[in-house]
């Protein structure tokens, strides 16, 4: 557990605490029942469990300002025996201390663990002899003229086209109207409205 960590070896003490904590609580299979099934007479829960040895936040009890950090980047090393939380290593104060709850970096933590060290792309890759591309492209003479077409909806006795001119700035059976702006702009243009469906 230590050597996967940033810790230094001096937390052996730590590490071998939460081992014992875990292994009293996972079931095995040599033995039916857990230790702590044994002994307290229920199933453990394992929803508090965490990755030891993993980066954590912990909300401040105080800060002196607004503009500092509301949290401590702190790492997780075991939990407590007597009370519900966990503890935590304070690295820029090299203090331990508990607290109930946290933010724990689990992921991060397990992305390092997998990759086995942070190791640059550049030392691993090999250096290859670099191809140049060339793009060859043929003009053509001939222009595609553009298509248009113009659709004219019908509906009833009222035929709708588009005009297009300098002063229809908008088109108000396209554009989004009040209730009222828009009776007022169907009424204008002759359409009128349907009655409801029963």
């Amino acid at each position: 557990m230590i050597s996967l960590t940033t810790l230094p070896e001096s937390f052996w003490g730590y590490a071998l605490k939460t081992a014992a904590h875990t292994l009293n609580r996972v079931p095995s299979k040599a033995v039916e029942s857990t230790p702590y099934e044994l002994w307290r007479g229920r199933k453990p829960s394992f929803s508090y469990f965490k990755i030891w040895g993993c980066e954590a936040y912990v909300k401040r009890l105080m800060t002196s300002s607004k503009l500092e950090p509301k949290s401590d980047k702190v790492i997780f090393v075991g939990y407590p025996k007597e009370t519900r939380g966990y503890e935590f290593y304070h690295p820029s104060d090299n203090k331990i201390f508990v607290a109930r709850n946290g933010t724990f970096l689990e992921k991060e933590f397990l992305s390092t663990i997998t990759s086995g060290r942070k190791v640059d792309l550049e030392e691993i890759r090999e250096p290859q002899e670099e191809v140049p591309i060339v793009l060859e492209h043929e003009q053509r003479d001939q222009a595609i003229e553009p298509q248009t077409t113009q659709d004219i909806p019908r509906r009833g006795d009222v035929m709708i086209c588009k005009v297009d001119t300098d002063d229809n700035i908008a088109n108000p059976l396209t554009k989004p109207l009040g209730k009222l702006k828009h009776e007022g702009h169907t009424r204008s243009m002759g359409i009128r409205p349907m009655p409801d469906w029963p």
